[in-house]
Order: C-alpha cells, then sequence, then structure tokens
C-alpha cells in the first residue's frame, strides 16, 4: 500500500531502499536465529523471512511520509473518491489474479511427484525457480512503473512500450549469459550448492526458461494498460489461461513425452505465460482504442 503512495508520487527509489532493509534485516534475523540461538533451518528461514517483511513494512511507513505529507498539502484532487464497494469491485480480479497464481504451485509438485527423477525434480525445481524470478522480478515490478507513468489516456504508452522492449532484451540476454556460460556452474554448483546430478536436470530446465524474462515484463505492461483503464477483470481470465497452460504443458511433458518433471514444468511454464500473454493482449488493445 505504502510502496504504491510513494510510486504514485515519484519517489521510487524508496521502494528499492525497503527491498534492501528487508534484505538487510533478513540476513541479521537469519544469523539471530540460525547461528546463535540455533534453530532448525525451517524454523530459522521463516522467522527471518517474518522479520525481514515486518521491519520492510514498518521502514515503508517511514519512507512514505513526504509522500503522505504532499497529499494531504494538496487536499482532494479532481473526481470524488471511490466507495467502498468500487474499491472491491476494482481490486477482487487482481487479487484473484494472485490466489489463481499460487494454486498452481502445489499442482506443479503433484505433477513432478509422477514424473520421471521426482526427487532430483523437486530438489532443482526452487533453484530453477529462483534464477528465473531473479530476471523475472524486473518484468513483475514493471506493471507498477507503467501505471504511475502512463497518463490516465495512456498517452505515454509508446515510450514505455519501447522502454519495457529494451529492459526485455537486456533479462533476458543476462539469463542467457548464466545458463549457456561456464557461469552455471558458478551459479548452480558454487552459489546454490547443487550436485552434478542436479545439475544435469536444473541445467535444461533453465535454459527452456531464457525468455520467461520478457513474457513477465509484456505481461505486466500489458496489465497496467487494463489497470489504467480500470478493467481488471481480464487480468484474472489470463491468469486462468496461463494456469491452464501450465498444466498442459506438465500433462503432455509427463504423460505423453515422458520429460524429466522439472524440464516439464519450466516449458509449462514459458507456455501459460506465452498463452496469458497473447491473451490479455486483445483487452489491452481495446483499452488503447478507447483512448485514441
Amino acid at each position: 500500500f505504502y510502496n504504491g503512495v510513494v510510486i504514485r508520487s515519484g519517489r521510487t527509489r524508496r521502494v528499492a531502499a525497503g527491498t534492501a532493509v528487508r534484505i538487510a534485516a533478513m540476513g541479521a534475523a537469519m544469523v539471530l536465529f540460525g547461528v546463535v540461538l540455533n534453530l532448525d533451518g525451517a524454523l530459522a528461514g521463516a522467522a527471518s523471512l517474518a522479520s525481514g517483511v515486518l521491519v520492510e513494512a514498518l521502514a515503508s511507513r517511514l519512507m512514505a511520509r513526504p509522500s503522505l505529507e504532499d497529499l494531504s498539502e494538496k487536499g482532494p484532487q479532481g473526481e470524488p473518491p471511490p466507495t467502498y464497494g468500487a474499491i472491491a469491485r476494482f481490486y477482487y480480479p487482481l487479487a484473484l489474479t494472485a490466489i489463481i497464481f499460487l494454486a498452481v504451485h502445489p499442482v506443479v509438485t503433484l505433477f513432478l511427484g509422477r514424473g520421471r527423477l521426482p526427487l532430483e525434480s523437486l530438489a532443482a525445481l526452487p533453484v530453477v525457480n529462483g534464477l528465473a524470478f531473479l530476471f523475472g522480478s524486473a518484468g513483475i515490478s514493471y506493471q507498477e512503473v507503467a501505471i504511475a507513468l502512463m497518463g490516465r489516456r495512456k498517452e505515454h504508452f509508446a515510450e514505455l512500450g519501447r522502454f519495457a522492449a529494451i529492459l526485455g532484451s537486456v533479462l533476458v540476454a543476462l539469463f542467457a549469459c548464466i545458463v549457456f556460460t561456464p557461469l552455471a556452474n558458478v551459479w548452480f554448483v558454487k552459489v546454490s550448492g547443487l550436485t552434478a546430478d542436479l545439475l544435469a536436470v536444473a541445467l535444461p530446465a533453465s535454459r527452456i526458461l531464457v525468455l520467461q524474462p520478457a513474457l513477465t515484463l509484456a505481461l505486466a505492461f500489458l496489465r497496467s494498460v487494463l489497470v489504467v483503464d480500470r478493467t481488471t477483470a481480464p487480468a484474472t481470465w489470463a491468469t486462468v489461461a496461463e494456469v491452464s497452460g501450465i498444466v498442459l504443458g506438465l500433462s503432455l511433458g509427463i504423460f505423453a513425452w515422458d520429460w524429466v518433471g522439472v524440464v516439464a514444468a519450466a516449458a509449462g511454464y514459458v507456455l501459460g505465460r506465452a498463452v496469458a500473454t497473447v491473451y490479455i493482449a486483445f483487452p489491452a488493445a481495446r483499452a488503447l482504442q478507447k483512448s485514441a
């Protein structure tokens, strides 16, 4: 909530500062719970995550103070404030989108348990997803940037689209530099601690995901068009399409083609994200035509 206020006022560096605060708090908490108090790894990790989120929430509230003061000085601007009902109608498709997508994780785990090399796949998937998220997170955050800068009539769509194309190309290139070069051994073996047999299944899956950052960026950018247009329902159906694509990719990879589970999961993730991006492009195009 406070990050949205900060982004809207143009103080985007404070969001990055909040992330840095969270990481620092997580590291300090991990030392406290894992080293000093010698708690079990899972318990120490959960406590560290909770500590990081709590500290970042407090820091975000403090860093949002100048933005809130600006709002109070300006007073009510433009149209009247929305009712709770209007907020709920706008918000629930976006909330439902997150819930639906989170529900796919146990489904993926279920499929991996029935695929080839299930233990290796279950062990390698978090590392593969972690690397993909490292580059995909920039695309996810671009939605907030585009919402803040696009303009009510979407007059800055072209400029934001060109920047998204450049950013997507850079993210894909950086991802490829890791998974298609000797840096893969550094990341997966030295940093992530995978053994040789786990590397053998994690590397092909990661290479399949190389286009995922660009697809994530495109999907987030198109969602921003709908949010600015205050038409959020298509975002939910795009997520339904994405989950359907993931399940289809997993079904074909595991049951029809007998792929290693984590490789089938990677293919399903890419297929699902591509399907969602294509689906949401049509309502986004209609929203842009309305503003033309």
